[in-house]
């Protein structure tokens, strides 16, 4: 009999094997019910977080990803089209948890939206990129973007930990104002483009009650935008 043959039959392999598994099926069974809990959490902020700035058009997704649109009112928000995402982590893969080691991973709160045609032909021409510098995956994507653009400062958004870049820094400047450093220290990216959608904003979520104080800023963040343009 080879050594592979006794390896496989080996009693100690075995229950290795099954060992294994059962931690699979826990951590599974176990993540599967913390990212139902965890979603219904923030699902509920997040409905009334964004009663107040229009209807509620559709939603899909399931327990790790579910998204609305949302129909505005574009006297109160310049955005004609806003779609709110909550993306969970992968709780119930038990391979998540290895690579979270070398790669963190969190909950996140996608608020992307669309101008109109009025407000875009306004706005096009202005273009912003804020990328936290821990997300290498976005800067390799937009180097060429990013090398279009101009490097600029903001107290809120520090060098050491954001990538700054627009066409319009006294635009931004102005936008950016309502941006707290609570909030700072959970925003991914901030994107303002000529391409759908025109608006596109990344947060790590941790706390639920941090959705409101988000909504509310990309609200101002869009409304001020438009009016300084």
């Amino acid at each position: 009999m080879s050594w592979v043959d006794e390896l496989i039959n080996s009693p100690l392999l075995i229950y290795a094997t099954a060992i294994a598994l059962i931690i699979v099926v826990v951590v599974m069974l176990y993540g599967n019910r913390k990212n139902r809990q965890r979603m219904k959490e923030l699902w509920a902020v997040l409905v009334k977080s964004i009663k107040i700035y229009g209807d509620k058009v559709g939603h899909s997704g399931g327990y790790r990803r579910l998204k609305i649109s949302v129909s505005t009112d574009p006297k109160d928000w310049k955005l004609e089209k806003v779609e709110f995402m909550v993306i969970l982590e992968d709780r119930d893969n038990a391979f998540h948890y290895v690579l979270k080691l070398f790669r963190p991973d969190y909950d996140k709160l996608l608020i992307q939206g669309s101008f109109g045609n009025k407000v875009h032909g306004k706005v096009k021409k202005s273009e912003l990129e804020i990328i936290s510098v821990t997300d290498k995956r976005t800067q390799k994507r937009l180097a060429k973007r990013l090398s279009s653009l101009s490097s600029y400062n903001l107290d809120v958004l520090p060098e050491d930990r954001f990538i700054v870049r627009t066409n319009n820094g006294k635009l931004m400047a102005q936008s950016i104002k309502s941006l707290s450093s609570e909030l700072a220290d959970h925003l991914i990216r901030i994107s303002i483009g000529p391409d759908n959608p025109h608006i596109f904003t990344l947060w790590r979520l941790e706390e639920p009650d941090l959705i409101t104080n988000m909504v509310n800023f990309v609200f101002s963040f869009t409304n001020t935008f438009v009016d300084k343009s």
